[in-house]
């Protein structure tokens, strides 16, 4: 209660600098929904939350188009600056997590997200990894009992 108290007066604090014509109205506001907010209580922090929670989910499930993982030819010896892939704007030699990258960025951009979407997709590209390296390690101890108890009825 005090630490949601002490973070109210610092936001109006905030406020004050930022609007110095503050008018007891805005204050109000102010001291009725920065609580709302940190509790997570506040309509626009929902709706937020539900979109990075939907384009999370998203993007977890998200797998290349076959062509995509495919290299469009083959060569040897030094590399030179990578060519543009004429259909996809993307470079012709492009890495799964490049490829990943651009469309979480994309995703990101569409739900509202543009100002941060690639710190976003970064992160979701490094949650994406920890997932996989994770089921790697730990998948057979995991999923065997689970698939084991779906076959014997339990």
């Amino acid at each position: 209660q005090a630490f949601e108290e002490d973070i109210t007066s610092t936001v109006i604090a905030l406020a004050r600098v930022l609007k110095p014509t503050l008018g007891d109205e805005e204050e109000k506001v102010l001291k009725s929904r920065t609580p709302k907010v940190m509790q997570g209580e506040d309509p626009v922090v929902k709706l937020l939350d539900n979109r990075m929670r939907i384009v999370f989910c998203e993007l977890m499930e998200w797998s290349p188009e076959h062509s995509q993982t495919i290299p469009t030819q083959m060569s040897t010896g030094r590399r030179m600056a990578p060519r543009q892939s004429s259909s996809s704007g993307l470079a012709a030699s492009a890495s799964i997590s490049d490829l990943f990258l651009t469309e979480a960025k994309r995703r990101f951009m569409t739900r509202g997200f543009a100002f941060y979407s690639a710190e976003l997709s970064d992160v979701c590209l490094k949650a994406t990894k920890v997932i996989n390296l994770a089921f790697i390690v730990y998948g057979k101890d995991l999923m065997e009992p689970i698939m084991m108890g779906a076959l014997q009825g339990q």
